[in-house]
Parts: C-alpha cells; sequence; structure tokens
C-alpha cells in the first residue's frame, strides 16, 4: 500500500486504454498530499481517458491488466469535467442541494445562499441551470467541487470559459484544497504557472504525453517546500448508505419530475388518445369493442410505457449525470431500482387509474374495471422495469437502437397474453386469478433481476 505519510496515489505503468484501442503505453508518478501533478499533451493525446480512469477508482472500476496502481484507502475523488452533470430544467439551488447530496454533503439555506456568493452566483439563486453561461456553470461546478468533501480532485481544462475573475476564484479553491491536505491532477493546455502562479508552489510536477508515451518531469526543491506538512483532517467525504441512496435517487426523480411534468403527463395522455380513438377505427359496437378492451388497453400501455421510457437515462447521460453519479460511489442497480420505482409511480399508476373511466367507454362492468386496473398495476412494474433495461441498452448500442426495439418485441408478448386473459377471464367467468398471478410473479422477477442486469449496461454504456 503507498505510504500514507507521503503519497495519495501512485502509478507505476499503468497503460491507459479506450474502447479498446491503447492512448498510453504507460503512466507513472506519485502524488504527495498537497500537492498537484500538471497534465498535458495534444488534443486527443489521452489526458481525458487518463483522468476518467483514475476517477472510477473509488467505485472499485478502475482495473489494469499491467502496471500498478496504489492509493490511499480512504481516497475519494471529485472529476471536475467537461460536462457539468446538470439538469438545464433544475433551478440552480435544487441542482447545488442534489449534487452536495451526492457526495453526502447536506448544505443548509445559510451555508447555500454564502457558497452561492463566494462563487459570484448569488445574483442568480433563482435562475434555472439552462439560463446560465458556460462560465457560471463552471462556477456552479467550482462550488460542488469545494463542498464535495473529496480529497483528490481530477480537474480536466479548469481554464475554459472562465474570466479573470473566475480564474481568481479557481486560484484560491486550489490554495485552499492544498492547505488543507488535499490534491489534485490538472489537465490543462495553458500553462498553470503562467495563469495562476501563486500555485506554483503546491506543484509536484509535469507530466507530459505526446505520441502514446508518457513522460513524468517531478518539481525542483524550490516547488516543493519540505517545511509544508500536509493537514489531512479537513477532507471528509460522507459515505451513504444503500437506504440514503434510494432516498437521494427517488428525491432527485420526483424533484425532475416537478421540473418537467410532461414527462409525466405525456405517456398519460397518449393512453388517453389511443384509447379514445380506437372507436373511431374499428366502429362502435358496445359487444365487439368490450371482447376487444383487453388487448387495446395493453397495447395501448405498452406502447405509452416506451414513450415515455427515454426519459430513464438518454438525458442523465447527455449531460454527463450518470457519469458523475457512478464517480461518486452512486450504485447503478440502485439507481435503476430507484428510477424503475419513480417511472411506476408516475407512469404506471397514472396509465391504470386512467384506464378505469376510459374502459367505461368501452362497456366494461366493475369487476372487469377492477381487474383491468388491477392488471395494469401489476403489469407497468414488468414494462417499466424492462423499458429501463431496454433504454440501457440503446445507450451502449446507440447506432442500433432498431435493433434493440426489435429484441423488446418477443419480451413483452407474454405479457399482453396474461394481461389480456385476466381481463378476459373476468368478461366470461372462467377465471381471472392465475393471469394475475402470473403477472405478479413476473413483477417480482422483474424487481429482483432487472436492476442488476441493467446497472451492469449502465456500467458498460459509460466506458
Amino acid at each position: 500500500m503507498t505510504d500514507q505519510n507521503q503519497y495519495l496515489l501512485e502509478l507505476t505503468k499503468v497503460p491507459v486504454q479506450r474502447s479498446g484501442r491503447e492512448l498510453i503505453k504507460d503512466v507513472s508518478f506519485r502524488l504527495p498530499y498537497s500537492r498537484y501533478i500538471e497534465l498535458q499533451g495534444q488534443n486527443g493525446s489521452g489526458k481525458t481517458s487518463l483522468l476518467r480512469k483514475l476517477a472510477s477508482m473509488s467505485n472499485g472500476n478502475a482495473t489494469t491488466d499491467k502496471g500498478e496502481m496504489k492509493h490511499s484507502p480512504d481516497l475519494s475523488v471529485f472529476y471536475f469535467g467537461h460536462q457539468s452533470g446538470f439538469r438545464p430544467e433544475l433551478k440552480i439551488t435544487e441542482q447545488l442541494t442534489l449534487s452536495l447530496s451526492m457526495y453526502g454533503q447536506h448544505i443548509q439555506a445559510v451555508q447555500l445562499k454564502s457558497l452561492l456568493q463566494k462563487i459570484g452566483l448569488s445574483h442568480q439563486i433563482h435562475s434555472r441551470i439552462r439560463h446560465l453561461s458556460q462560465g457560471q456553470i463552471r462556477r456552479l461546478m467550482l462550488g460542488i467541487m469545494l463542498h464535495s468533501g473529496c480529497q483528490l480532485w481530477l480537474i480536466d481544462e479548469p481554464l475554459n470559459a472562465l474570466d479573470s475573475n473566475g480564474i481568481d476564484l479557481l486560484k484560491e479553491l486550489l490554495t485552499q484544497h492544498f492547505q488543507a491536505g488535499g490534491s489534485a491532477i490538472i489537465a490543462t493546455h495553458r500553462s498553470l504557472s503562467e495563469a495562476m502562479p501563486a500555485i506554483d508552489f503546491f506543484s509536484s510536477g509535469k507530466l507530459f504525453i505526446d505520441s502514446s508515451q508518457a513522460r513524468f518531469i517531478e518539481s525542483t526543491p524550490s516547488h516543493t517546500n519540505s517545511c509544508v506538512h500536509p493537514v489531512r483532517t479537513t477532507h471528509v467525504r460522507i459515505s451513504m448508505s444503500a437506504v440514503d441512496t434510494l432516498l437521494w435517487i427517488v428525491k432527485r426523480e420526483i424533484t425532475l419530475t416537478a421540473a418537467r411534468p410532461q414527462d409525466m403527463v405525456w405517456p398519460s395522455v397518449f393512453h388517453w388518445m389511443v384509447i379514445s380513438l380506437f372507436p373511431f377505427g374499428i366502429g362502435t359496437e358496445t359487444e365487439f369493442l368490450t371482447k376487444a378492451a383487453g388487448g387495446i388497453f395493453w397495447i395501448s400501455a405498452l406502447l405509452a410505457t416506451l414513450i415515455g421510457a427515454n426519459r430513464f437515462f438518454e438525458i442523465d447521460f447527455e449531460h454527463g449525470a450518470l457519469n458523475d453519479m457512478n464517480n461518486a460511489n452512486i450504485s447503478m442497480p440502485l439507481l435503476v431500482f430507484g428510477k424503475m420505482l419513480s417511472g411506476w409511480l408516475f407512469m404506471g399508476i397514472p396509465l391504470a387509474l386512467i384506464s378505469i373511466p376510459l374502459g367505461l367507454l368501452y362497456g366494461l362492468g366493475g369487476q372487469t374495471l377492477l381487474v383491468l386496473f388491477i392488471s395494469l398495476l401489476l403489469g407497468s412494474v414488468t414494462l417499466t422495469a424492462f423499458s429501463s433495461m431496454f433504454a440501457a441498452l440503446g445507450l451502449m448500442a446507440r447506432q442500433a437502437q432498431i435493433i434493440v426495439c426489435l429484441l423488446a418485441f418477443p419480451v413483452f408478448v407474454p405479457l399482453i397474453i396474461f394481461g389480456t386473459a385476466a381481463i378476459t377471464g373476468a368478461q366470461t367467468g372462467i377465471g381471472y386469478t392465475s393471469p394475475l398471478l402470473v403477472l405478479a410473479n413476473l413483477a417480482t422477477l422483474s424487481i429482483i433481476a432487472l436492476p442488476v442486469i441493467t446497472g451492469k449496461v449502465l456500467i458498460l454504456a459509460l466506458e
């Protein structure tokens, strides 16, 4: 294990790959506490890939077949990348609260205002993320990084979009971080000694990447004053329990739904439109509509769920939120389960409820309406679970989403068969208990198995 009294992180001949292609052959350096390493190289040389590899250390995903990677056992990492991980529909205060809670840091209203004032965004306290400039978003990222409680900051091009005041803010935050015993690896095209000469005192060296080769040049002794002894007591990263993590995920989904209510309303509106328009296409004969009701309702519910499936991961993936959650040690299976639960609450239950009055249009009686409601209530759990899995597969195979949709077809057929059978059994009197039990078993199996499978798919999609 790395000597905790001297080094926070040590790499020895570690290769860096991306999509099976080797970007850097061997990376070797040692990062002491209270120091930073400047990472330099041309575009496409592998700087970001190296930072992303290091960011995955704390969640246990950083593996290497060659070389050796050592770090402090209590290492906590914050990755400051090109993507903010922010959702544009959220207010600044909502995003700050959710982001800091993700790192186990709970902030009060007074502290929130103080933080916004420190990073120069107090006048934007009621604004939404989409109204901020790129520089203001970077300032917000700096504020979250400051209060994350993480020891190691991995910063990718921090000077981008920052004005002179923003650069001064960054210099101040880095100085505070180093004085408190924290460390950083900073990738930049512009020399930090020129942009922020005041922090040059904390430099441990520069790592140059050129033509798949990495060369580390340690700073001269004048830059690493041996009289400075790091203090490692102020960086406290609070780990959340599984229950706290699940509550955070559900809270986040509720906040997002409140900010984008159309995500919840549109599937139900689509379901209402399909059910209402079918009689105009196939005729208004009551007996015929009653017989066809089961299939119509279930197919409509399936289509409405698939339409709402893009809310699961697509937007979070595009804005970098999934990557941030993975780096913050948020369990991917728990994330999937939380999104499945929220999807069922905001899509499945409304679909089942709105089907009751719509069933009257098809001449369904009291018992049949109850069975329709229960079947959709149970079936929507499985629909939501499988929709989330196929949404994750769509992220991993973005060029083959049509094939993913075709693979979904045989999965949903048995569900529609048993759902329709329950309604038909209630209409004809032959019994509906067995089909409902099958739907309940499928829902239980989906809750147990699919979050784990989908979580693995998400990790693969993020690599």
